[in-house]
């Protein structure tokens, strides 16, 4: 069983604070913040009361919260619950894990959601999910071996 290593249900509702926990990068919420104007948390919609972390792209930097895992790790599991109202104009990751092989969830000019791991095949959802709903996405990503493996599995 993998050792847990980072757990954040974004209830610190603070882009600022979590990017500035102790220096060390594996203490901190994230490691690296990109086009912090684009962050923000929406509490005027909520699932559980703590409301979302909003990302606003600018349609020419990425905006982004990264955490970079500790060496060694080869198993990353994870959880996250999204609102996309319309499609978005360009392809867009929502969750990229990048390591000797990258892999990631994005969300296609189409709503559908993607699923792929390097030049692998992508999977795609069946219909949009830009639709104004909370759907929640679990995924875990396996790089124990050289053909890495990435499971998604979601819900409305």
């Amino acid at each position: 069983m993998p050792t847990l290593i980072l757990a954040d249900n974004f209830t610190h509702r603070s882009v600022a604070s979590a990017g500035a926990l102790p220096a060390t990068a594996s203490k901190k919420v994230w490691s690296t913040l990109t086009r912090v104007a684009g962050l923000s948390f929406d509490t005027s919609r909520t699932r559980d009361g703590r409301g979302f972390l909003k990302v606003v792209q600018d349609g020419s930097t990425a905006t982004g919260a990264r955490k970079t895992l500790a060496a060694g790790t080869r198993t990353l599991v994870g959880s996250f619950y999204f609102i996309v109202d319309s499609a978005p104009s360009v392809h867009s990751s929502l969750v990229a894990m990048i390591a000797t092989v990258s892999c990631r969830i994005a969300i296609q000019t189409d709503g559908k959601l993607e699923a792929v791991c390097g030049g692998g095949t992508s999977r795609f959802t069946a219909g949009s999910v830009a639709d104004g709903l909370v759907h929640r996405v679990d995924f875990k990503l396996d790089t124990s071996s050289t053909a890495y493996t990435l499971d998604v599995d979601g819900s409305t």
